[in-house]
């Protein structure tokens, strides 16, 4: 059985000091079934230059700036993948972290979103707080338009398809 496609997007301005990390953490992932594309979002710094060294493995599109949530619907809109996440320039991720939350999403079709636990990191990826994201609130997404979710968060494309934007 082959595993799900999953497109993970990063939008990225003037990200050169830590863009290279993200990425690293991208491609050491255990799951492998990854379309990975990288927004250049009219970066003025060497970002540009610096995520050309990876053309072979990553799609890059280099753009005019256009702020994070346009370049995000912009790449899951040209996405292929069943699932859809976003990690930004100055995260990482554990290597087994698309492995795990993949495996328990296609275990549970009634769930739509799903997303580890979350460390703050200071500039030398150092973890100085572990779990800072709290557990999901429906009423504090709704009522308060509070969205705790941190790095990580997986989600199907059909949801994006039919209520994202």
């Amino acid at each position: 059985m082959t595993e799900p496609l999953l497109s993970v997007i990063t939008p990225v301005y003037n990200g050169e000091k830590y863009i290279e990390e993200c990425i690293a953490s991208i491609l050491r992932q255990s799951y492998t079934n990854i379309e990975y594309i990288i927004i250049n979002d009219g970066s003025t710094d060497k970002t540009k230059e610096i995520i050309k060294k990876y053309k072979k493995n990553i799609k890059i599109i280099n753009q005019n700036n256009m702020g994070q949530v346009k370049t995000l619907n912009k790449g899951w809109n040209m996405s292929k993948g069943k699932y859809l996440t976003y990690l930004s320039a100055d995260d990482i991720l554990d290597s087994k972290c698309y492995e795990e939350i993949i495996a328990f999403l296609e275990k549970n079709m009634n769930i739509i979103m799903a997303f580890p636990k979350n460390h703050l990191i200071d500039e030398n990826s150092k973890i100085i707080k572990k779990d800072v994201c709290p557990e999901f609130s429906f009423y504090d997404t709704l009522v308060r338009q509070e969205c705790k979710i941190g790095a990580g968060a997986i989600f199907r494309k059909q949801i994006f398809q039919k209520y994202g934007r």
